[in-house]
């Protein structure tokens, strides 16, 4: 089956855990990543008051980016 998972993106602490989802997907033919991380980086408008979790804007945008993943990634031999 399809798996995907988002990439990290949090002020500090995404690298080791980005690293770690790398790898996995790297051992995991079927574990594609999403690019959260640079899609985020390059829009911090998309996070509410805490710059953690995203805004309605941030949510949507994470939303396409799931949807493009799946069409590129996910096929009927997943």
């Amino acid at each position: 089956r399809c798996v995907l998972w988002y990439d990290v993106w949090r002020v500090s602490t995404h690298d080791e855990v980005n690293a770690q989802l790398g790898i996995l997907a790297d051992e995991h033919a079927n574990l594609h990543l999403v690019g959260w991380h640079a899609a985020a980086s390059a829009h911090p408008e998309w996070f509410s008051y805490d710059d953690v979790h995203p805004s309605t804007e941030g949510y949507l945008a994470r939303a396409d980016l799931a949807t493009a993943a799946i069409a590129a990634s996910c096929t009927s031999s997943d």
